[in-house]
């Protein structure tokens, strides 16, 4: 595959219609830009495109959706869920201090 080769180009040059732009990016331009015009222009068309060729997506709302259903999975989580004691605190921090070595004689 060409650097200049862009999945939907073939789809774009098919419609009369749209305007002739220019497809080639190379490697030191930025790309938040292209994402944000395929999330709202070529959106199905990417996706089916990651679908066929094993590919993460890299859209930010999906991104976006994918960190806050991680961060859903975590607050479910029974570690997450135990509820918070003097005595577990203390013994938490007398955990830590051991492990860490922090004690010192005065």
């Amino acid at each position: 595959m060409k650097l200049e080769h862009i999945v939907f180009r073939d789809h774009h040059d098919a419609n009369p219609t749209l305007p002739k732009w220019k497809y080639d990016y190379k490697p030191g331009q930025g790309y938040q830009g292209l994402r944000g015009h395929i999330e709202r222009y070529h959106e199905e068309e990417y996706l089916k495109a990651c679908q066929d060729n094993g590919w993460r997506v890299m859209l930010p709302s999906w991104l976006k959706k994918e960190k806050a259903a991680r961060d859903v999975a975590l607050q479910d989580s029974p570690a997450a869920r135990t509820a918070f004691t003097f005595e577990k605190f203390l013994q938490h921090l007398t955990d830590w201090i051991i492990s860490d070595d922090q004690v010192r004689i005065h």
